[in-house]
């Protein structure tokens, strides 16, 4: 990897034990980072660990459960304790927990939704602030998805809740960033559009994805916008915006879909 971004830095990620989150931390581990990885299960973290060890990747990992607050500040310690100071935070953790027409969520489900991918992110971001250093700055990241924008049914129809959600995260980020703007603290966020990973697979198995190519005209695996991406595609944009090459961008949102969802399916 010839660049060097993050030589010196410390770097959090949230759910980092698979598909985007994974692929963060190895593209910014290649790139000079010390990476944190978490996620709720410790298999999955030792798992991930030794992944990224095996490519020469500074790492540790802890256990940690991002909508359970004893859990964050838990990770938090962890990296300071372990390499005594945070520069970098991608919150990459999510939850889908319903399926289905919108007007059928549950209580429980709508709860559960905005309680990981809004309240726990919002208050993940107040809990790490003071772990930045006012001279070194920081750096934030949330995850949405660019179904968010735009709920192109033949492919979302399923998971309403899940893009409500993160419609919401995208307001907190921009919001948040106004906050930070004199802090030295920066936050943005990626919205990536179909990605080829585990949280993806129910949607393709039911031929969603196949149904939205006939319908837009475009031929599978030939252009970007007609394939699905890769969680290493994503995993460039999020260094690119936890980096100093993004020293003057804050409060943006970037989708990387490929051209979704600016082709419409309805």
């Amino acid at each position: 990897m010839p660049l060097e971004r993050f030589a010196g830095k410390v770097a959090i990620l949230t759910g980092s034990t698979s598909g985007i989150g994974l692929a963060s931390a190895k593209r910014l581990g290649l790139e000079g980072c010390k990476v944190i990885v978490s996620s709720r299960k410790e298999v999955n973290v030792q798992a991930a660990v030794k992944t990224l060890k095996d490519e020469g990747i500074e790492v540790a990992g802890i256990a940690s459960d991002q909508g359970v607050m004893a859990d964050r500040k838990k990770l938090i310690k962890f990296a300071l304790d372990k390499y005594g100071q945070l520069d970098c935070v991608f919150l990459s953790a999510g939850s889908s927990p319903h399926n289905g027409s919108l007007l059928d969520v549950t209580e429980k489900e709508f709860h559960n939704a905005f309680a990981l991918n809004v309240k726990a992110n919002f208050q993940f971001i107040q809990e790490c602030l003071p772990a930045f250093d006012s001279k070194r700055g920081g750096s934030i990241l949330t995850n949405a998805t660019a179904a968010a924008y735009e709920s192109v049914q033949i492919v979302t129809k399923n998971i309403l809740l899940y893009c409500v959600s993160k419609l919401c995260l995208i307001s907190v980020t921009q919001h948040v960033a106004r906050d930070l703007f004199n802090r030295n603290i920066r936050i943005n966020c990626v919205a990536p559009g179909l990605i080829k990973t585990p949280f993806l697979q129910g949607g393709l198995g039911s031929g969603h994805f196949k149904k939205y190519a006939d319908i837009t005209g475009i031929k599978l695996g030939v252009d970007a916008a007609s394939r699905l991406g890769e969680p290493e595609e994503i995993a460039s944009v999020a260094a690119f915006l936890l980096s100093s090459d993004a020293s003057y961008i804050n409060g943006q949102i970037l989708i990387a879909g490929g051209g979704f969802p600016l082709l419409r399916a309805f």
